[in-house]
């Protein structure tokens, strides 16, 4: 099962179009994601985002919103732009993407430029994973 259904997609304000089409793109934004942050990485075991969706605890349950917001971000991003992986946003010929009332367009392979470095997750999606503390990278005293 992926971070985010369809429905919950939707209701973020997002179109999500083919069915098989958000499939394939909702699981490329978690392998992007995951890339970054293993912190929900079913993988690694370390969090459950159900769980912590559902938790007393308020700042897990924004964190886990936050979380889920970063991954429809990502997936309107490879739905939009087809980068699926930080590979094809260094050498694809991405011309343009449009996410909310956000359009850009470039010149040919310019998909790095608006990715965090060579992971393919799009630079406003790590900024929202950073705001809540999925970057950090330094000791967990959780």
């Amino acid at each position: 099962m992926g971070y985010l259904t369809q429905d919950e997609y939707s209701k973020m304000g997002y179109d999500q179009g083919d069915a098989n089409a958000f499939v394939t793109a909702e699981k490329a934004a978690e392998r992007s994601i995951n890339d970054l942050t293993h912190f929900y990485d079913p993988w690694y075991g370390l969090h459950d985002l159900t769980e912590e969706a559902g938790s007393s605890i308020p700042y897990r349950v924004h964190r886990a919103k936050v979380f889920m917001q970063a991954v429809a971000m990502q997936t309107e991003f490879v739905q939009q732009s087809g980068v699926t992986n930080g590979f094809a946003a260094a050498t694809g010929d991405m011309k343009q993407f449009e996410i909310g009332h956000t359009q850009m367009q470039f010149n040919g392979g310019a998909g790095s430029e608006v990715t965090e470095g060579i992971t393919g997750v799009l630079t406003s999606v790590s900024d929202l994973l950073s705001s809540v503390g999925l970057l950090y990278t330094g000791v967990d005293h959780t």
